[in-house]
């Protein structure tokens, strides 16, 4: 422990815990004078009856102890613990108070490791000329001074600890209503009592994991809830029929959509079949979750209602298209960033709740052109009644949906306009594949379904185009998808 600097026969300075000592008294700094009251006790044994007593904390020109784990000196400890012994009075101020006195500084010696010992020693002093007052005695001599007296009823018990303080240095705690609380036990924050303030913190423990446990409760609710409704969802999307039309509202103008289920499919073509490439290699691909494709591509009337009054209109007017034929009309001559500017004015017009709109994957949009089908041409072997392409079209496009429809009921996937997908154009890898989404990276966007000006063979399902993201032609368009939200 710390030993603080030592006073020549100095008690502790601690005014909370001692009493002030007056008069002549004061010039004999670290004693402490007691005058016992006249026929209030039997005589001491060391001194003669009326007698003052002087007990000092330890001989002249020796240190008394600070200690620092009590906040006062040595022998102001004993002194206190005596007394307490007794009650707050002396039966007699003689050796038998001494004694007891300096058995109780040996044994706070001891516990303290202190190393250097300090007894207190008493003596006889003639004379009433200075005087302490405590319970249990009174000065008969001359009175000591008003500013240096301490009354009887100034020294108050600590209800915590149980030490004597003076009434100046207690408080009252306003939390549980305890007075003469020894200043040490207050907190210098909320100025409550140590035993409240640990009490309130234990509170403030137990409230913050209430409020855990409330919030962890509520969020597995949330959770169950989320789930239960996803497999609900996923329920309804496994018995929603292939094809089902749903009609979102985007203003005055309606997108036609069409549900395609979760399914399994083969993706490219076989090697036998008329017109394939040799990028077209045949593999199965699983697709997880069901989505909705626009029934037809976007027109150019949709186009407008979604990307006017903006820096589009200002620089290449209402419509991008070459073929400014009607509103019903494929839009074309965008590019894929084009159509990524579209997607995210779209989503912030007509958001749909657990769904976004986009472009589809290059496997989403073959599965919806196929729409279960194995041939080349969506069911048919006529590409003239599903498509226009060059030997039908007469070197122009013609408004959407004015060719038979696909066993879902999606029109012009093959001919018109090509379509822009998602993904970066690359290699198939050939092994079966869950929801793929083509590289990472990559040069060129990929395209599908042939266009006006394109042969029958770049119409099939499974043929394949790219082109860089910034290219336009009056020969690419696009098809929005609404895709559920991961």
């Amino acid at each position: 422990m710390t030993r603080p600097s030592a006073r020549c026969g100095s008690p502790s300075p601690t005014r909370r815990y001692l009493p002030t000592v007056s008069g002549d008294l004061a010039s004999q700094r670290g004693s402490f004078q007691i005058r016992r009251r006249r026929n209030s006790f039997p005589p001491a044994s060391s001194g003669g009856s009326g007698s003052f007593f002087l007990l000092r904390s330890c001989d002249k020109f020796r240190p008394s102890l600070e200690l620092d784990d009590l906040g006062h000196g040595l022998f102001t400890q004993g002194l206190l613990d005596a007394m307490d012994a007794r009650d707050g009075r002396l039966a007699a101020c003689d050796t038998s108070f001494a004694a007891a006195v300096r058995d109780r500084m040996e044994e706070l010696q001891r516990r303290h490791n202190v190393a250097e010992p300090q007894r207190p020693s008493l003596g006889e002093v003639s004379g009433a000329c200075f005087a302490l007052f405590t319970d249990g005695f009174l000065n008969a001599g001359r009175a000591a001074p008003s500013a240096y007296a301490t009354p009887a009823a100034a020294l108050v018990k600590c209800p915590v600890c149980g030490r004597w303080n003076e009434k100046i240095n207690t408080f009252t705690c306003r939390e549980c209503g305890r007075d003469n609380i020894c200043l040490r036990h207050q907190d210098e924050a909320t100025y409550l009592c140590a035993d409240c303030v640990a009490k309130a913190r234990v509170e403030a423990q137990l409230k913050a994991a209430e409020e855990r446990a409330r919030r962890d409760r509520e969020e597995a609710e949330r959770k169950a809830e989320e789930s239960k409704r996803k497999a609900a969802r996923e329920v309804e999307e496994r018995n929603r029929p292939a094809g089902t039309q749903s009609i979102i509202r985007v203003g005055e103008i309606e997108v036609a959509l069409r549900w395609c289920p979760p399914g399994t499919f083969m993706m490219g073509s076989s090697k036998s079949e008329e017109g394939r490439d040799d990028v077209e290699t045949q593999h199965q691909v699983t697709l997880t979750k069901g989505f909705w494709m626009g029934e037809t591509e976007v027109t150019q009337g949709l186009w407008k209602k979604i990307m006017t009054q903006g820096l589009w209109e200002k620089i290449m007017g209402k419509t991008p298209s070459s073929f400014k034929s009607g509103d019903n009309y494929p839009v074309e001559s965008v590019s894929w960033e084009d159509c990524q500017d579209f997607l995210r004015k779209l989503n912030a017009k007509a958001p749909v709740a657990g769904f976004k709109w986009a472009l589809p994957t290059e496997a989403q949009w073959e599965y919806a052109c196929r729409a279960g089908t194995t041939g080349p041409y969506g069911g048919t072997v006529r590409l003239d009644d599903m498509g226009w392409f060059a030997s039908n079209s007469g070197g122009t496009t013609h408004p959407v949906a004015s060719k038979m429809a696909n066993a879902w009921g999606l029109h012009d996937m093959h001919g018109n306009v090509w379509e822009w997908c998602q993904d970066w154009y690359g290699t198939y890898s050939g092994g079966a594949q869950t929801d793929p989404s083509g590289p990472s990276t990559g040069s060129g966007r990929v395209i599908r379904g042939g266009s006006w000006c394109d042969d029958a063979r770049d119409c099939r399902p499974a043929d394949r185009g790219w082109c860089c993201p910034v290219d336009r032609d009056d020969n690419l368009g696009f098809r929005v998808a609404l895709l559920p939200v991961q």
